[in-house]
């Protein structure tokens, strides 16, 4: 870039494309990032703690793994619309309420 500046030859900014073809792919396999690493990190201790016999664990444990898990869900829905449709807006409008 300096070069370019001191020889007073810019280039014109390249256009953003706010929509790109793998814009999908791309959300779709983070997202199944996020449920790899969270079935192997809490299924593998769940794993242990039926193997173990240990005490059950108590009610807001399993509750906040259901919002956990449901805040993902939501999530991957969003994602799965990502070809940019109408059908985000309606989801969107739903979950949001606006």
């Amino acid at each position: 870039m300096t070069a370019e500046v001191t020889a007073g030859r810019l280039r014109a900014p390249s256009e953003f494309a706010p929509r790109r073809a793998g814009d999908r792919t791309v959300f779709l396999l983070l997202l199944g990032l996020v449920w790899l690493s969270l079935l192997s990190g809490f299924g593998l201790d769940v794993v242990k703690h039926f193997r173990v016999h240990e005490p059950p664990y108590p009610l807001l444990t399993h509750m906040h793994a259901g919002v956990a898990a449901g805040s993902v869900l939501a999530l991957e829905l969003l994602a799965s619309c990502l070809d940019f449709s109408p059908c985000w807006k309606v989801i969107a409008t739903h979950l949001i309420g606006h």
